[in-house]
């Protein structure tokens, strides 16, 4: 490989080379170099960034301000070390990433806000009777931390508009028997609900666990035909069997 030099323009001085050279990759016509010189000349040409966030808030933080991240991010200081360049630790990286994060928190809170102003006409209820069947349906007692989501779900439940929740935890935590259990709640209210998986043998673990929550002689799950590739297949058909002895699944219509 030949040297490598970069060709100064008209009154840029020497010492603006020094340190840190980014290196971009290709970018459809544009070669690293010509990217890098783009670059440089909209960074020469950029007014000052007004800065979303308050002083307050970066002090607190101890983030630098948006207009130093956005030109550090391309023209780092020369005493950078290498390795915090490597694995985009500088204070620019760093600012530039909370911006990405806050911003995304934001969106979503302000979703939230006005998904709860589409108040829906009156909440579930939760009746005594409800509670007592739910726990005469399971043979085992439930954990802390089920207990507490489930008191959680049910605010939502009871609440005057749409629930937003993402329920986190690892595989065997009891997740499908929250879910079977927030469901009995819909169904009770007058409702249906759907209980979906994304490939057969979650679904038939699935179908096992929400049939032990439902052990009662009403009820009527069905696997559905466009969610399923094969309704009422071997894996659903035996979960269901181990589930509930005598009973059967039934195809959706």
């Amino acid at each position: 490989h030949g040297p490598e030099f970069e060709v100064l323009r008209e009154g840029q001085q020497p010492e603006a080379l020094l340190g840190w050279i980014p290196v971009y990759e290709r970018l459809g016509p544009l070669t690293p170099r010509r990217l890098r010189g783009v670059i440089t000349e909209a960074l020469d040409g950029l007014e000052p960034v007004a800065d979303p966030l308050p002083a307050e808030l970066l002090e607190r933080l101890s983030l630098i301000s948006r207009d130093l991240a956005l030109r550090q991010a391309h023209r780092p200081p020369p005493s950078t070390p290498a390795e915090r360049l490597a694995t985009r630790r500088t204070p620019a990286h760093r600012r530039l990433a909370f911006d990405e994060f806050f911003f995304l928190e934001l969106g979503l809170a302000i979703k939230r806000q006005r998904r709860r102003a589409e108040r829906r006409v009156g909440g579930y209820t939760i009746s005594p009777r409800l509670r007592r069947r739910m726990a005469e349906w399971l043979p085992f007692r439930l954990t802390d931390a089920q207990q507490r989501v489930l008191q959680e779900i049910g605010e939502d439940l009871r609440a005057a508009w749409p629930m937003h929740r993402l329920l986190l935890g690892d595989v065997g935590s009891g997740k499908t028997v929250v879910a079977a259990l927030a469901m009995a709640v819909a169904v009770d209210n007058g409702f249906q609900a759907a209980l979906m998986a994304p490939t057969e043998i979650p679904a038939a673990s699935m179908l096992a666990a929400s049939a032990i929550c439902w052990r009662r002689p009403e009820s009527r799950w069905r696997c559905s035909p466009r969610a399923c590739r094969r309704p009422n297949s071997d894996a659903c058909a035996s979960a269901w069997r181990r589930a509930r002895p005598g009973s059967r699944s039934a195809p959706m219509r």
